[in-house]
């Protein structure tokens, strides 16, 4: 009984400790550097692409501090697409506002409508957005689910789960991608999409840009790895940057991986990346880091 006594005051103790460190943590380095230290990626060939997927957190009120302010984070989203050359961007959470001025500014479409002025704020929280120069956009929708209550323990905030799918076409190539953007928290709503990939994928290569809110041993990534999807991380040739995704702009703390790309295991992954922006840019795109993922198309074949 004593034994057990004292194991359970030294675990509250370290969980204790653990959540003062994390509180107790520098934010974002006070100075942003614009300009700096920026991230530049060669554009891949034909028969690859890359994968960006950003849980961009809402521009609101509540949060309108310096650093998580959109105009100081919107910048760094556009030079991440246009110089890293990114193919597909799956975000979640985002507002409306903010994916129309992610278009404007780089010349990406939007899946799922031609106009940016009617983007609805279903469609912008699971939204792909692709370069229209590279792709054509064959099919498009979006399934919402229920509200996710905030978390102060996992760093979930308040969100609706759900996802955005998209079947793109490469020009040069014709081959057929069929796309998700996805913010899952719920078993109901990850077995919702799985079955929706079932019927909707027909032999074509699966990609799925996650925020799953939850680490890779958790429930609904394992229902991915069940399904047959692949974790990027886990499959890749080679792996850099961190590891951790959340980090709640506390630089030294992104512990929590939970942010993916999934894809079918016929594609190959050379390269994953987390972007590690507190090094290697010097300024936050969002609470999460990007995850960057080249994948080769070479069995994607239509």
């Amino acid at each position: 009984m004593i034994r057990r006594l004292c194991l359970a005051i030294v675990l509250s103790t370290c969980a204790m400790a653990g959540l003062l460190a994390q509180t107790a943590e520098p934010i974002w380095p006070p100075v942003l550097v614009y300009g700096a230290d920026r991230l530049h990626k060669p554009q891949l060939g034909r028969d690859s692409l890359r994968v960006m997927s950003l849980s961009l957190l809402p521009s609101v009120p509540e949060r309108d501090e310096y650093i998580e302010r959109w105009v100081c984070r919107k910048d760094q989203v556009i030079h991440l697409m246009r110089d890293c050359h990114v193919d597909i961007l799956g975000l979640q959470r985002p507002l409306p506002s903010q994916v129309a001025l992610l278009t404007r500014s780089t010349g990406y479409a939007f899946a799922g409508q031609t106009s940016a002025d009617t983007i609805t704020a279903a469609g912008a929280r699971f939204a792909i957005l692709y370069n229209p120069s590279r792709f054509n956009l064959i099919a498009s929708g979006t399934t919402a689910g229920d509200s996710v209550a905030a978390n102060p323990m996992t760093g979930v905030k308040n969100t609706t789960e759900g996802y955005g799918w998209a079947t793109l076409e490469d020009k040069a190539g014709k081959r057929r991608l069929l796309v998700f953007s996805c913010l899952l928290r719920s078993a109901h709503m990850a077995r919702t999409m799985i079955a929706d990939i079932k019927s909707r994928a027909n032999g074509i290569p699966v990609i799925i840009a996650a925020d799953l809110m939850a680490e890779t041993f958790e429930p609904v990534p394992r229902m991915l790895r069940t399904a047959g999807l692949a974790d990027s991380f886990a499959v890749t040739a080679y792996r850099s940057g961190a590891i951790g995704t959340f980090h709640d702009f506390r630089h030294n703390n992104p512990i929590r991986r939970m942010d993916y790309v999934f894809l079918s295991p016929t594609l190959q992954v050379p390269h994953y990346e987390v972007v590690d922006e507190a090094f290697s840019t010097s300024r936050p795109s969002s609470d999460h880091l990007p995850v960057m993922v080249d994948i080769s198309l070479g069995m994607a074949k239509k």
